[in-house]
């Protein structure tokens, strides 16, 4: 994002959707949006319309049998081509093929995650259910050595940098995001916190990260979105637009950064997804 670069508002995109709670891009531009509370994924193509394996309300576990998702916590697109999934029922991520929507089988975990991020190298960052602890997981779904890492604090979401240099934290006890700074040497990971970025009153929302190092910071409580870079300063402030910010809940970036999809907290309702394309001032 240059200093003669902002977003502008460019209406809504895709279909109506009903209580969408969390949002994530594939290699493909394909949305995955998670939506009836948490009951299910519905996946938009770029042109707008479903795809033809949209809507998802099974995955596998290691033994290769189908189980409901609900209630689903978050999803994050995991290089290079799958998807996954966190259910707060579960000790699992669930794992899909980005590409086909095909159930793969699930990582198995020692604990309920919520929040995912995943890094260029396919690392999975997983924050701990009610928790600010972080777990580092390898493609596989290993635990490296040192994980896992935070502190005792009540977190939303989870972010990482494209090369898994720092780690951002949406904290819901101090309503600000936490950054770590650190790197994965092998099957060790190595981080240490560092000063918060200088966003507040995020609340309820969840974070984003773009392959270009930028940080997406929704405000839920102030309707805007406030952008990073990957040193922590903030960059540009989204607000308004048509329709308008109001409270939201998530945000995906495309590949290029070129456009921005939001959604909001809609309590219960239909709604539609934000798109905010980039510009020249």
């Amino acid at each position: 994002l240059s200093p003669t670069e902002t977003y502008r508002s460019n209406g809504t995109f895709g279909p109506e959707l009903w209580d969408p709670t969390a949002i994530a891009m594939d290699q493909r531009h394909h949305l995955w949006v998670v939506t009836r509370t948490g009951r299910q994924i519905e996946i938009v193509k770029p042109d707008g319309t479903p795809a033809t394996f949209s809507p998802i309300h099974t995955g596998l576990n290691v033994d290769f049998d189908q189980e409901p998702l609900e209630p689903i916590s978050a999803l994050s697109f995991c290089p290079p081509n799958v998807m996954c999934v966190s259910s707060g029922s579960s000790q699992r991520i669930y794992r899909y093929d980005a590409a086909t929507g095909a159930p793969l089988p699930s990582i198995e975990l020692s604990f309920q995650p919520s929040g995912l991020a995943c890094d260029k190298m396919g690392h999975i960052f997983a924050l701990e259910n009610g928790s600010s602890r972080w777990h580092v997981l390898s493609y596989l779904g290993i635990e490296m050595l040192g994980s896992p890492l935070g502190i005792e604090h009540t977190a939303e979401d989870i972010a990482v940098l494209h090369d898994g240099s720092r780690v951002f934290i949406s904290d819901r006890s101090t309503n600000g995001v936490q950054c770590w700074r650190g790197a994965i040497e092998g099957y060790r990971v190595r981080y240490w916190q560092e000063s918060d970025l200088p966003a507040v009153d995020v609340g309820w929302a969840r974070i984003a990260s773009s392959r270009s190092d930028y940080v997406y910071v929704p405000h839920s409580q102030r309707g805007a979105i406030t952008i990073f870079n990957r040193s922590g300063k903030p960059v540009e402030y989204l607000l308004g637009g048509q329709p308008g910010l109001n409270a939201p809940r998530d945000i995906a970036v495309s590949a290029t950064g070129d456009s921005l999809y939001v959604i909001e907290s809609t309590g219960s309702g239909p709604t539609h997804i934000l798109q905010w394309i980039k510009k020249d001032l």
